[in-house]
């Protein structure tokens, strides 16, 4: 028998997800202070969230702070708590849209537009689908639950 879910609202999870930006908001800003505005921030900026959000997700809290304050978890479609490879590839496939933003090959006004319309796909299904699952969740086989499944 399948386990039995109440998703996460929309409103939760984008208060989370905005919980999150502001507590990674003052290591990348020290990240800034220290290393500068070039390119290695970018790269020890995303490691920082990278980090953040495996560590979390695959930890006993299988939660980001900012879900776990909102009362929401990530599990497995069936229910398991995701192990660290799992919570790894949640978070590269969450941040896939934002690749454009990183390229020279397309012009800067094309980039910020792919990237507004990956979004938007990727997204999207949060907002109206009933289990309100991301491409990401879907892809990666994550749910995010009200409470924990196990």
């Amino acid at each position: 028998m399948s386990p039995r879910f109440t998703y996460a609202g929309r409103l939760e999870r984008i208060f989370a997800n905005i919980l999150d930006t502001l507590f990674l908001a003052v290591p990348n800003l020290l990240l800034v202070q220290l290393m500068g505005p070039e390119g290695v921030v970018l790269i020890a900026g995303f490691a920082c969230y990278m980090a953040y959000h495996t560590y979390f997700v695959a930890s006993a809290w299988q939660a980001t702070p900012g879900k776990r304050l909102m009362g929401i978890y990530v599990t497995m479609a069936d229910g398991r708590k995701p192990n660290q490879m799992q919570a790894f590839e949640r978070y590269i496939v969450y941040v896939l849209p934002t690749l454009p933003l990183y390229t020279s090959v397309l012009p800067e006004q094309a980039a910020q537009t792919l990237f507004m319309w990956l979004s938007i796909v990727w997204f999207a299904p949060i907002l109206f689908t009933d289990d309100r699952r991301g491409v990401h969740d879907t892809l990666v086989g994550t749910r995010v639950v009200v409470g924990k499944a196990e």
